[in-house]
């Protein structure tokens, strides 16, 4: 074998092993996103359960809060994930931006509803309902702000189809 062809050959196992390498870190990556979301879910299932379970006021305030706290990390990572990565082609026909306020405003109704452990105070009483309440109304707003874009995309093509 020449020299050449040699050094195309080396090049390309260079290349192939470079390949597999990122495919390999990426797999691995993988793997480790579904290990975290495995482990998410089963801390949920845990803490439903001794929800469901516990007969003291302050162990089922502690599980709640902890379930509370962790949607609401989950919301607020996923608006932050979203928000980051808002000029990438594929998500930018999602419309990162709503998507990012959707969920902030889901985070907050979540984090608001913590209030609802604390029933014996009227601050908390006073307060949860505008809190959650302003939030879903928020969301509702963005889901048909967006079902109407989608209708009005829909439409311009649906009368393009029956003209002809």
């Amino acid at each position: 074998m020449s020299k050449k062809a040699t050094s195309k050959l080396s090049k390309a196992l260079n290349l192939n092993a470079t390949a597999i390498l990122k495919q390999a870190t990426m797999k691995a990556s993988e793997q480790h996103h579904r290990y975290i979301a495995a482990g998410g879910l089963t801390l949920l299932v845990a803490l439903a359960a001794v929800i469901g379970s516990v007969d003291s006021t302050t162990s089922f305030r502690v599980c709640f809060g902890i379930l509370l706290l962790t949607l609401s990390v989950a919301q607020l990572k996923v608006a932050a994930d979203l928000y980051k990565h808002r000029n990438n082609l594929l998500l930018q026909l999602f419309q990162p931006d709503s998507l990012s306020l959707f969920m902030t405003a889901g985070a907050i109704a979540s984090i608001a509803s913590f209030l609802f452990a604390f029933s014996e105070y009227d601050a908390t009483c006073a307060l949860r309902q505008p809190i959650i309440l302003t939030s879903i109304t928020f969301m509702g707003n963005l889901l048909i702000g967006r079902a109407w874009r989608i209708g009005s995309i829909i439409s311009s093509t649906t009368t393009f189809a029956s003209s002809s």
